[in-house]
């Protein structure tokens, strides 16, 4: 081999079986991991302001004392 040539090692089939099912196993978990990304997110913006305290919620029909009844 002379200096600076470059050879690639050979790959028997038992390699590229493990690295094909490597691939397929990386690709199948960013699917799952982006899934499940996009759907936290939606759920997350789907949410109204009251999860921050910000919004006590829409006026009632009827006007009545909340914790009379919850207690």
């Amino acid at each position: 081999m002379i200096p600076g040539d470059f050879q690639f090692p050979k790959r028997n089939k038992k390699n590229v079986t493990y690295l094909i099912i490597i691939s397929l196993v990386g690709l199948i978990g960013l699917a799952a991991a982006i899934t499940l990304v996009s759907f936290i997110l939606s759920a997350w913006l789907g949410l109204p302001l009251d999860v921050f305290g910000l919004n006590e919620g829409p006026d009632q029909p009827i006007k009545f004392p909340h914790k009379t009844h919850v207690e």
